[in-house]
């Protein structure tokens, strides 16, 4: 019968795992690949502003981020209200360039 180690040398197996040069290139890989695409998505639906895509690396992980004031309209949309005249302003769809870069088209 096989025998699980959940720790190596002291240091848990994941995190062991984690760290190898192998794993880092492919993390490092894959958040250039999803930030690329959420470059490319914001892009085309880009009107004016300061957003921009970030990508920067972690100890162990990668991060893609959305920078701007606006970010998680941008991300996740919002509702429209009514103004002072009763008139309908404000909603917007969500451009999701995050969860569609990192999930495709999948994002609800």
């Amino acid at each position: 019968m096989a025998e699980v180690f959940k720790r190596v040398n002291g240091r848990k197996l994941t995190k062991l795992i984690a760290v190898l040069p192998e794993v880092q290139a492919a993390v490092d890989d894959h958040t250039a690949d999803i930030g690329t695409e959420a470059e490319a998505i914001l892009a085309a639906h880009y009107h004016e502003g300061d957003s921009k895509i970030v990508v920067d690396k972690g100890k162990v992980d990668g991060y893609v981020i959305l920078e701007d004031e606006a970010a998680m309209s941008i991300e996740f949309g919002r509702s429209h209200h009514q103004n002072e005249d009763g008139e309908w302003v404000g909603g917007m769809e969500a451009i999701a360039p995050l969860r569609r870069a990192a999930f495709g088209r999948r994002v609800g």
